[in-house]
């Protein structure tokens, strides 16, 4: 589950340097807040499994110290990334994925 988080904060890194500017010019709007729940939506598509297959199977296991490790460094990243933003900006940044919209 790795897979996800890691190249989405690629994506994000890139998406943060492009739109920074739109969002510093929109800070003073209200942004909204409100999330669509994509998986109630009938043609939401719910076997993309096979896009991000586990990096650990039967055939190659790990420990549970491993996956807690990998979590932790994981929210790190994150973290790293997202506290030195400004708050005002963050809800201004648009991500769009053709799937969610």
């Amino acid at each position: 589950m790795r897979i996800i988080p890691r190249s989405f904060l690629r994506f994000l890194r890139l998406a943060w340097f492009v739109q920074r500017p739109f969002a510093y010019l929109r800070r003073k709007r209200a942004y909204e807040v409100t999330i669509d729940d994509v998986y109630r939506r009938p043609n939401f598509p719910m076997q993309v499994g096979w896009l991000w297959p586990p990096y650990y199977k039967l055939e190659r296991p790990a420990s549970r110290e491993l996956l807690y490790a990998n979590l932790v460094e994981r929210h790190q990243a994150l973290t790293n990334f997202f506290a030195p933003k400004a708050q005002e900006l963050l809800g201004h940044v648009l991500l769009f994925d053709p799937v969610i919209g």
